[in-house]
Protein backbone atom coordinates (compact mmCIF):
# COMPACT_ATOMS: atom_id res chain seq x y z
CA UNK A 1 0.00 0.00 0.00
CA UNK A 2 2.85 2.23 0.89
CA UNK A 3 4.95 1.76 -2.17
CA UNK A 4 0.94 2.68 -4.00
CA UNK A 5 1.46 6.26 -1.77
CA UNK A 6 5.00 6.82 -2.53
CA UNK A 7 4.52 5.65 -6.54
CA UNK A 8 1.40 8.39 -7.12
CA UNK A 9 3.03 10.87 -5.84
CA UNK A 10 6.55 10.39 -7.63
CA UNK A 11 4.89 9.87 -10.45
CA UNK A 12 2.74 12.42 -10.71
CA UNK A 13 4.66 15.20 -8.25
CA UNK A 14 1.50 16.88 -7.13
CA UNK A 15 1.71 19.94 -5.48
CA UNK A 16 -0.93 22.61 -3.85
CA UNK A 17 0.07 25.77 -4.24
CA UNK A 18 -2.77 27.94 -2.49
CA UNK A 19 -3.65 31.46 -0.86
CA UNK A 20 -5.36 33.03 2.12
CA UNK A 21 -6.72 36.55 2.89
CA UNK A 22 -9.17 36.99 0.09
CA UNK A 23 -11.42 38.55 2.15
CA UNK A 24 -9.19 40.85 3.51
CA UNK A 25 -7.54 41.57 0.06
CA UNK A 26 -11.18 42.31 -1.42
CA UNK A 27 -11.95 44.46 2.03
CA UNK A 28 -8.92 46.09 1.48
CA UNK A 29 -9.65 47.02 -1.71
CA UNK A 30 -12.90 48.50 -0.97
CA UNK A 31 -15.16 45.64 -2.40
CA UNK A 32 -18.08 43.47 -1.13
CA UNK A 33 -17.13 39.96 -0.82
CA UNK A 34 -20.13 38.93 -3.20
CA UNK A 35 -20.38 41.70 -5.68
CA UNK A 36 -19.95 41.59 -8.69
CA UNK A 37 -16.67 43.64 -8.83
CA UNK A 38 -15.60 41.53 -5.81
CA UNK A 39 -16.27 38.59 -7.99
CA UNK A 40 -14.42 39.86 -10.67
CA UNK A 41 -11.01 40.41 -8.80
CA UNK A 42 -11.06 36.99 -7.40
CA UNK A 43 -11.18 36.26 -11.04
CA UNK A 44 -8.03 38.28 -12.14
CA UNK A 45 -6.37 37.04 -8.20
CA UNK A 46 -6.77 33.54 -9.38
CA UNK A 47 -5.99 33.37 -13.19
CA UNK A 48 -2.57 35.28 -12.13
CA UNK A 49 -1.45 32.85 -9.47
CA UNK A 50 -2.29 29.79 -11.98
CA UNK A 51 -0.21 31.41 -14.91
CA UNK A 52 2.24 32.55 -12.51
CA UNK A 53 2.51 28.33 -11.24
CA UNK A 54 2.37 27.02 -14.71
CA UNK A 55 4.70 28.75 -16.03
CA UNK A 56 6.96 27.66 -12.92
CA UNK A 57 6.38 24.59 -13.24
CA UNK A 58 7.15 24.12 -17.20
CA UNK A 59 10.65 26.44 -16.55
CA UNK A 60 11.22 23.39 -13.81
CA UNK A 61 10.61 21.11 -16.61
CA UNK A 62 13.18 22.00 -19.15
CA UNK A 63 15.74 21.83 -16.58
CA UNK A 64 14.28 18.90 -14.40
CA UNK A 65 12.21 16.98 -16.73
CA UNK A 66 8.67 16.72 -16.66
CA UNK A 67 6.88 14.38 -14.22
CA UNK A 68 7.09 11.01 -15.32
CA UNK A 69 3.89 9.70 -16.36
CA UNK A 70 3.26 13.32 -18.73
CA UNK A 71 1.93 12.60 -21.53
CA UNK A 72 0.35 15.36 -24.17
CA UNK A 73 -2.08 13.56 -26.09
CA UNK A 74 -3.90 12.70 -22.98
CA UNK A 75 -4.27 15.98 -21.98
CA UNK A 76 -4.32 18.29 -24.43
CA UNK A 77 -8.19 18.70 -24.70
CA UNK A 78 -8.52 19.21 -21.37
CA UNK A 79 -10.97 22.31 -21.00
CA UNK A 80 -8.60 23.51 -18.20
CA UNK A 81 -5.24 23.11 -20.72
CA UNK A 82 -7.34 25.06 -23.45
CA UNK A 83 -8.21 28.51 -21.12
CA UNK A 84 -4.27 28.76 -20.66
CA UNK A 85 -3.90 28.25 -24.49
CA UNK A 86 -6.66 30.93 -24.65
CA UNK A 87 -5.00 33.14 -21.47
CA UNK A 88 -1.71 32.82 -22.35
CA UNK A 89 -0.23 30.87 -26.09
CA UNK A 90 3.28 31.07 -25.18
CA UNK A 91 2.85 28.87 -21.86
CA UNK A 92 0.96 26.64 -23.81
CA UNK A 93 3.44 25.94 -26.09
CA UNK A 94 6.23 26.02 -24.11
CA UNK A 95 4.15 23.38 -22.32
CA UNK A 96 3.26 20.81 -25.24
CA UNK A 97 7.18 21.36 -26.00
CA UNK A 98 8.57 20.39 -22.53
CA UNK A 99 5.97 19.25 -20.18
CA UNK A 100 5.71 20.28 -16.27
CA UNK A 101 7.30 19.36 -13.55
CA UNK A 102 3.82 18.77 -11.74
CA UNK A 103 0.70 17.05 -12.51
CA UNK A 104 -1.37 19.49 -10.70
CA UNK A 105 -0.11 22.85 -8.98
CA UNK A 106 -2.65 24.21 -7.27
CA UNK A 107 -5.74 23.87 -4.73
CA UNK A 108 -6.97 26.79 -1.74
CA UNK A 109 -7.18 24.74 1.22
CA UNK A 110 -8.64 26.37 4.94
CA UNK A 111 -5.64 27.49 6.61
CA UNK A 112 -7.35 27.35 9.66
CA UNK A 113 -4.37 27.00 12.16
CA UNK A 114 -2.16 29.41 9.43
CA UNK A 115 -4.62 32.23 9.60
CA UNK A 116 -5.50 32.10 12.80
CA UNK A 117 -1.72 33.05 13.46
CA UNK A 118 -1.55 35.39 10.72
CA UNK A 119 -4.65 37.39 11.89
CA UNK A 120 -5.79 37.46 8.06
CA UNK A 121 -9.36 35.39 6.80
CA UNK A 122 -9.25 32.10 6.02
CA UNK A 123 -8.34 30.58 2.30
CA UNK A 124 -11.41 31.80 -0.39
CA UNK A 125 -13.67 32.07 3.31
CA UNK A 126 -15.50 35.96 4.35
CA UNK A 127 -14.46 37.13 7.36
CA UNK A 128 -16.75 35.26 10.31
CA UNK A 129 -17.90 37.76 11.66
CA UNK A 130 -16.66 41.42 12.76
CA UNK A 131 -17.96 41.38 16.14
CA UNK A 132 -15.38 39.52 18.67
CA UNK A 133 -16.65 35.70 18.44
CA UNK A 134 -15.73 32.71 19.89
CA UNK A 135 -12.82 30.49 18.48
CA UNK A 136 -12.40 26.92 20.18
CA UNK A 137 -9.47 25.29 20.31
CA UNK A 138 -9.40 20.93 20.97
CA UNK A 139 -7.71 19.99 24.06
CA UNK A 140 -5.13 16.77 23.62
CA UNK A 141 -5.51 14.26 26.22
CA UNK A 142 -2.13 14.52 27.06
CA UNK A 143 -1.52 18.19 27.87
CA UNK A 144 -1.55 19.72 31.26
CA UNK A 145 -2.43 22.87 33.13
CA UNK A 146 -4.65 23.85 30.55
CA UNK A 147 -8.59 25.31 30.91
CA UNK A 148 -11.34 23.19 29.88
CA UNK A 149 -14.13 25.67 28.78
CA UNK A 150 -16.69 23.13 26.69
CA UNK A 151 -17.08 18.99 26.77
CA UNK A 152 -19.00 17.95 23.33
CA UNK A 153 -21.08 15.19 22.44
CA UNK A 154 -18.60 13.16 21.95
CA UNK A 155 -16.91 13.85 24.97
CA UNK A 156 -13.47 15.80 23.68
CA UNK A 157 -12.91 18.94 25.46
CA UNK A 158 -12.18 22.31 23.68
CA UNK A 159 -10.87 25.62 25.40
CA UNK A 160 -12.33 28.70 24.41
CA UNK A 161 -10.98 32.55 23.91
CA UNK A 162 -12.03 35.68 22.42
CA UNK A 163 -11.66 36.56 18.53
CA UNK A 164 -11.22 40.18 17.11
CA UNK A 165 -10.79 40.00 13.17
CA UNK A 166 -7.10 42.39 13.67
CA UNK A 167 -7.40 43.83 9.97
CA UNK A 168 -10.93 45.63 11.36
CA UNK A 169 -9.23 46.54 14.17
CA UNK A 170 -6.53 48.01 12.24
CA UNK A 171 -8.88 50.00 9.85
CA UNK A 172 -10.75 51.30 13.34
CA UNK A 173 -7.67 52.66 14.58
CA UNK A 174 -6.34 54.39 11.30
CA UNK A 175 -10.20 55.60 10.25
CA UNK A 176 -11.26 56.46 13.83
CA UNK A 177 -14.50 55.08 13.33
CA UNK A 178 -16.26 53.64 15.51
CA UNK A 179 -19.80 52.52 13.49
CA UNK A 180 -18.76 49.58 12.51
CA UNK A 181 -21.60 49.90 9.55
CA UNK A 182 -19.01 51.60 7.69
CA UNK A 183 -16.30 49.24 7.30
CA UNK A 184 -15.46 47.55 4.63
CA UNK A 185 -16.49 44.26 6.08
CA UNK A 186 -19.97 45.35 6.29
CA UNK A 187 -22.69 43.03 4.72
CA UNK A 188 -19.62 40.29 3.99
CA UNK A 189 -19.81 38.26 6.84
CA UNK A 190 -20.27 34.34 6.71
CA UNK A 191 -23.79 34.74 7.91
CA UNK A 192 -24.98 37.90 5.64
CA UNK A 193 -23.77 36.82 2.66
CA UNK A 194 -26.07 35.79 -0.54
CA UNK A 195 -25.32 32.37 -1.41
CA UNK A 196 -25.93 31.96 -5.04
CA UNK A 197 -22.96 34.85 -4.99
CA UNK A 198 -20.96 32.50 -2.79
CA UNK A 199 -21.17 30.06 -4.94
CA UNK A 200 -20.53 31.82 -8.38
CA UNK A 201 -16.97 33.50 -6.50
CA UNK A 202 -16.00 29.77 -5.78
CA UNK A 203 -17.28 28.99 -9.41
CA UNK A 204 -15.01 32.09 -10.70
CA UNK A 205 -11.91 30.52 -8.45
CA UNK A 206 -12.23 26.78 -9.99
CA UNK A 207 -11.74 27.82 -13.15
CA UNK A 208 -8.30 28.62 -12.46
CA UNK A 209 -7.48 25.80 -9.40
CA UNK A 210 -7.04 22.37 -10.73
CA UNK A 211 -7.66 20.53 -7.32
CA UNK A 212 -10.72 21.73 -5.06
CA UNK A 213 -11.35 24.54 -3.07
CA UNK A 214 -12.26 24.17 0.53
CA UNK A 215 -15.36 26.56 0.88
CA UNK A 216 -18.03 26.92 3.36
CA UNK A 217 -21.72 28.38 3.08
CA UNK A 218 -23.19 28.94 6.15
CA UNK A 219 -27.05 28.50 6.69
CA UNK A 220 -29.24 30.00 9.40
CA UNK A 221 -31.13 27.23 11.80
CA UNK A 222 -34.40 27.15 9.95
CA UNK A 223 -33.04 26.35 6.62
CA UNK A 224 -34.77 23.55 4.75
CA UNK A 225 -33.19 19.97 2.66
CA UNK A 226 -34.57 21.22 -0.26
CA UNK A 227 -32.32 24.96 0.39
CA UNK A 228 -29.57 22.80 0.66
CA UNK A 229 -30.11 20.21 -2.17
CA UNK A 230 -30.29 23.65 -4.38
CA UNK A 231 -26.68 24.75 -3.05
CA UNK A 232 -25.07 21.33 -3.60
CA UNK A 233 -26.74 21.54 -7.39
CA UNK A 234 -25.72 25.02 -7.89
CA UNK A 235 -22.67 24.65 -6.92
CA UNK A 236 -22.14 21.73 -8.94
CA UNK A 237 -23.18 22.89 -12.53
CA UNK A 238 -21.47 26.03 -11.60
CA UNK A 239 -18.26 23.59 -12.21
CA UNK A 240 -17.52 23.70 -8.65
CA UNK A 241 -15.38 20.40 -7.54
CA UNK A 242 -17.13 20.53 -3.93
CA UNK A 243 -18.46 22.59 -1.38
CA UNK A 244 -19.57 22.40 2.18
CA UNK A 245 -22.67 24.08 4.04
CA UNK A 246 -23.18 24.51 7.94
CA UNK A 247 -26.31 25.14 9.42
CA UNK A 248 -26.51 26.85 12.72
CA UNK A 249 -26.13 24.45 15.53
CA UNK A 250 -25.79 21.27 13.39
CA UNK A 251 -23.14 20.42 15.51
CA UNK A 252 -20.89 21.84 17.83
CA UNK A 253 -18.61 24.48 15.78
CA UNK A 254 -15.43 25.37 15.99
CA UNK A 255 -16.33 29.50 15.66
CA UNK A 256 -19.24 30.56 17.68
CA UNK A 257 -20.56 33.72 16.72
CA UNK A 258 -21.75 35.54 20.03
CA UNK A 259 -24.61 37.44 17.67
CA UNK A 260 -26.93 35.74 19.63
CA UNK A 261 -26.86 34.99 23.57
CA UNK A 262 -26.73 30.72 24.69
CA UNK A 263 -28.24 30.42 27.56
CA UNK A 264 -26.54 28.38 30.51
CA UNK A 265 -28.23 26.85 33.33
CA UNK A 266 -25.09 24.91 35.26
CA UNK A 267 -21.95 26.81 36.73
CA UNK A 268 -19.47 25.60 34.72
CA UNK A 269 -15.74 24.70 36.94
CA UNK A 270 -12.66 25.28 35.49
CA UNK A 271 -9.08 24.72 36.51
CA UNK A 272 -6.76 27.97 36.49
CA UNK A 273 -3.49 27.48 34.51
CA UNK A 274 -0.33 27.41 37.37
CA UNK A 275 0.75 30.49 37.89
CA UNK A 276 5.13 30.79 37.01
CA UNK A 277 7.17 32.00 39.05
CA UNK A 278 8.14 35.35 36.63
CA UNK A 279 5.07 36.92 34.88
CA UNK A 280 5.21 39.99 32.55
CA UNK A 281 3.52 42.46 33.73
CA UNK A 282 1.69 46.22 32.48
CA UNK A 283 1.91 48.85 34.52
CA UNK A 284 -0.47 51.27 34.91
CA UNK A 285 -0.82 54.87 36.81
CA UNK A 286 -3.94 55.84 38.04
CA UNK A 287 -5.45 57.68 41.33
CA UNK A 288 -7.26 56.44 44.35
CA UNK A 289 -8.52 59.10 46.35
CA UNK A 290 -6.76 61.58 44.60
CA UNK A 291 -3.25 59.53 45.56
CA UNK A 292 -0.92 58.17 43.04
CA UNK A 293 -1.44 54.93 42.74
CA UNK A 294 0.02 51.66 40.70
CA UNK A 295 -2.00 48.78 39.40
CA UNK A 296 0.19 45.89 38.17
CA UNK A 297 -1.62 43.54 35.29
CA UNK A 298 0.36 40.07 35.07
CA UNK A 299 0.08 39.04 31.74
CA UNK A 300 -0.19 34.58 31.05
CA UNK A 301 0.11 34.48 27.54
CA UNK A 302 -1.03 37.97 27.12
CA UNK A 303 -4.60 37.37 28.96
CA UNK A 304 -4.86 39.41 32.17
CA UNK A 305 -3.81 36.54 34.49
CA UNK A 306 -3.91 38.93 37.92
CA UNK A 307 -3.85 42.21 39.11
CA UNK A 308 -2.01 43.82 41.93
CA UNK A 309 -1.68 47.70 43.41
CA UNK A 310 0.79 49.29 44.98
CA UNK A 311 -0.10 52.88 46.25
CA UNK A 312 2.50 55.03 44.85
CA UNK A 313 4.04 55.74 42.00
CA UNK A 314 6.24 52.92 40.13
CA UNK A 315 7.95 54.24 36.88
CA UNK A 316 7.98 52.60 33.38
CA UNK A 317 5.00 50.69 31.66
CA UNK A 318 6.15 46.82 31.03
CA UNK A 319 8.09 44.71 34.20
CA UNK A 320 8.09 40.76 35.75
CA UNK A 321 5.93 39.95 38.73
CA UNK A 322 8.26 38.12 40.40
CA UNK A 323 6.48 35.50 43.54
CA UNK A 324 9.90 35.46 46.34
CA UNK A 325 7.34 32.95 48.64
CA UNK A 326 3.77 32.91 49.47
CA UNK A 327 2.22 36.25 49.49
CA UNK A 328 5.48 38.26 48.32
CA UNK A 329 5.90 39.32 45.23
CA UNK A 330 8.49 41.82 44.16
CA UNK A 331 8.38 43.56 40.25
CA UNK A 332 11.31 44.29 38.37
CA UNK A 333 11.70 46.36 35.08
CA UNK A 334 12.61 44.89 31.60
CA UNK A 335 16.17 45.30 32.19
CA UNK A 336 15.77 43.25 35.64
CA UNK A 337 16.33 46.10 37.64
CA UNK A 338 14.57 46.01 41.39
CA UNK A 339 11.66 48.46 40.91
CA UNK A 340 9.52 47.70 43.82
CA UNK A 341 10.64 44.96 46.56
CA UNK A 342 7.22 43.64 48.25
CA UNK A 343 3.87 45.51 46.21
CA UNK A 344 1.57 44.12 48.45
CA UNK A 345 2.95 45.73 51.66
CA UNK A 346 0.95 49.42 51.37
CA UNK A 347 -2.68 47.44 50.55
CA UNK A 348 -4.98 47.11 53.53
CA UNK A 349 -6.67 43.83 54.24
CA UNK A 350 -9.68 44.68 52.56
CA UNK A 351 -7.71 46.04 49.68
CA UNK A 352 -5.75 42.80 49.43
CA UNK A 353 -8.59 40.78 49.64
CA UNK A 354 -10.48 42.44 46.39
CA UNK A 355 -7.08 41.92 43.88
CA UNK A 356 -7.03 38.37 44.89
CA UNK A 357 -10.67 37.87 43.68
CA UNK A 358 -10.36 39.58 41.33
CA UNK A 359 -6.82 37.76 40.15
CA UNK A 360 -9.11 34.87 40.82
CA UNK A 361 -11.90 35.32 38.43
CA UNK A 362 -9.59 36.29 35.75
CA UNK A 363 -7.30 33.43 36.16
CA UNK A 364 -10.18 30.98 36.22
CA UNK A 365 -11.47 32.17 33.15
CA UNK A 366 -14.20 35.13 33.64
CA UNK A 367 -15.51 37.27 31.07
CA UNK A 368 -13.08 40.48 31.34
CA UNK A 369 -16.39 42.91 31.05
CA UNK A 370 -18.20 40.93 33.78
CA UNK A 371 -15.30 41.21 36.22
CA UNK A 372 -15.08 44.97 34.93
CA UNK A 373 -19.00 45.63 35.20
CA UNK A 374 -19.17 43.97 38.92
CA UNK A 375 -15.99 45.87 40.07
CA UNK A 376 -18.23 49.31 39.05
CA UNK A 377 -21.01 48.11 40.88
CA UNK A 378 -19.13 48.33 44.21
CA UNK A 379 -19.91 51.23 46.33
CA UNK A 380 -17.77 53.95 46.34
CA UNK A 381 -17.28 57.11 43.51
CA UNK A 382 -15.49 57.00 40.93
CA UNK A 383 -11.92 57.51 42.81
CA UNK A 384 -12.63 54.31 45.02
CA UNK A 385 -9.81 51.38 45.04
CA UNK A 386 -12.87 49.05 43.03
CA UNK A 387 -13.41 51.69 40.34
CA UNK A 388 -9.41 52.24 40.19
CA UNK A 389 -8.99 48.24 39.28
CA UNK A 390 -12.05 48.30 36.97
CA UNK A 391 -10.79 51.35 35.12
CA UNK A 392 -7.41 50.03 34.51
CA UNK A 393 -8.88 46.23 33.32
CA UNK A 394 -11.57 47.83 31.07
CA UNK A 395 -8.48 48.32 28.85
CA UNK A 396 -8.30 44.49 28.13
CA UNK A 397 -11.79 44.47 27.16
CA UNK A 398 -11.47 43.64 23.68
CA UNK A 399 -12.72 46.14 21.02
CA UNK A 400 -16.35 45.71 19.73
CA UNK A 401 -17.35 44.02 22.88
CA UNK A 402 -21.38 45.32 23.86
CA UNK A 403 -21.69 47.20 26.57
CA UNK A 404 -23.99 45.06 29.06
CA UNK A 405 -27.10 46.71 29.90
CA UNK A 406 -26.09 50.46 28.82
CA UNK A 407 -28.03 52.84 26.63
CA UNK A 408 -26.41 55.42 24.65
CA UNK A 409 -27.00 58.86 26.23
CA UNK A 410 -27.06 60.37 22.95
CA UNK A 411 -29.19 58.52 20.63
CA UNK A 412 -31.11 56.40 23.55
CA UNK A 413 -29.92 53.26 21.23
CA UNK A 414 -28.69 49.94 22.77
CA UNK A 415 -25.31 50.17 20.78
CA UNK A 416 -22.88 50.50 23.10
CA UNK A 417 -19.32 48.50 22.53
CA UNK A 418 -16.51 48.78 23.64
CA UNK A 419 -13.53 50.64 22.10
CA UNK A 420 -10.36 50.60 23.48
CA UNK A 421 -12.29 50.40 27.24
CA UNK A 422 -14.36 52.85 26.41
CA UNK A 423 -17.82 52.69 25.66
CA UNK A 424 -19.39 54.17 22.45
CA UNK A 425 -21.63 54.03 20.43
CA UNK A 426 -21.90 52.29 17.01
CA UNK A 427 -24.77 54.39 15.68
CA UNK A 428 -23.79 58.06 16.42
CA UNK A 429 -20.56 57.69 17.32
CA UNK A 430 -20.76 58.86 20.97
CA UNK A 431 -17.98 57.79 23.16
CA UNK A 432 -17.82 57.95 27.19
CA UNK A 433 -14.39 58.85 27.23
CA UNK A 434 -15.16 62.30 25.21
Amino acid sequence: MWEDFWSACYNGRRTGLGVTAVGDTLAGLGLKYDSDEGINEVDKIYKTLKLGSYRSSVDMAKELGAFPIWDWKREKNNSFILRIKDEDPSLYDDMEKYGRRNIANLTTAPVGSGSTQSQTTSGIEPIFDYIPYDRRKKINPSDSHTRVDFIDANGDKWQTYKVYHKPLKDWMNITGETDLTKSPYHGSTANDLDWKKRVKLQAVAQRHVDHAISSTVNLPEDVTEEKVSEIYMTAWKAGCKGITVYRDKCRDGVLISNAKKTEVDRIIHTTSPKRPITLPANIHHTKVKGEPTTVLVGLLNEDPYEVMVFHGHIPGEKGKIVKVKRGHYKLLGEDDTVLCENINETCDDNEDSLTRLTSTALRHGSNIKFVCEQLGKVKGDFMSFSKCIARVLKKYIPDGVNASGSVCPTCNSNSLIYIEGCQSCRDCGYSKCS
